[in-house]
């Protein structure tokens, strides 16, 4: 029973640390946003580190040159809309809850992130990322028409060069005005981020002291 208690406050060390990272939103001019990262090693970045984004809420908006608690997930928290059926504008649109996020938006902010020629656009690749999350009602306007939604199309479809990718290292990150230590309230936006392959300094040291923990209690056991 010792055991367990330390492993989950080692659980809950880490989450501690890690909760409620904190950036600050630069500008609220379309597309392209920019936003600076406040808490070191958030996403595996440094503090300082400035970042361009899109959003993925069409109705959804933020305050320029404030600062918000940012949590990474997988979809947007506070729903939106999405296809009924999945067919991207052939069906209508309905409510949802919570809003994944999904495959092809990733392909292309991991492309442009990279720097792709492809995708230098950044009004058209907006508008292929609100078309393809299912932000516009009218969307045989705005997809059709949009060579970086059927470059998408194209890219997770068996054989592309995004196929069985999933997410890769896209994440949501869901933009909160307050945090009281346990919840976070006053939603303001979703923004996209692509995670750094460096991982965050204070999850390395938290996993070192967890796996010497650990292997500290295997020991004692033993003996």
């Amino acid at each position: 029973m010792k055991t367990f208690t330390v492993i989950l406050s080692i659980a809950a060390l880490s989450l501690s640390v890690q909760a409620g990272p904190t950036i600050k939103m630069l500008n609220d001019s379309t597309p392209a946003y920019a936003f600076q990262i406040l808490e070191d090693g958030f996403a595996g970045y440094a503090a300082g580190t400035i970042l361009p984004t899109f959003c993925l809420e069409y109705h959804e908006t933020f305050t320029p040159n404030t600062s918000y608690y940012a949590v990474l997930g997988t979809a947007a928290v506070k729903g939106g809309m999405d296809w009924a059926g999945g067919v991207y504008g052939q069906t209508p649109l309905q409510s949802v809850s919570s809003d994944p996020l999904d495959p092809r938006t990733a392909f292309l902010f991991t492309r442009f992130m990279e720097g792709d020629s492809r995708f230098t656009d950044q009004t058209k690749l907006q508008n292929a990322i609100h078309y393809i999350e299912a932000e516009f009602k009218n969307a045989s306007v705005v997809g059709p028409k949009n060579s970086y939604v059927l470059l998408a199309e194209q890219a997770v479809a068996e054989g592309g060069e995004w196929y069985g990718k999933g997410l890769g290292n896209v994440h949501v990150m869901s933009l909160w005005k307050y945090f009281d230590g346990t919840y976070y309230s006053g939603h303001s936006q979703d923004q996209l981020i692509l995670i750094s392959a460096v991982p965050a300094p204070g999850a390395v040291a938290l996993a070192g002291i967890g796996m010497g923990l650990v292997g500290w209690l295997r020991r004692r056991r033993s003996l």
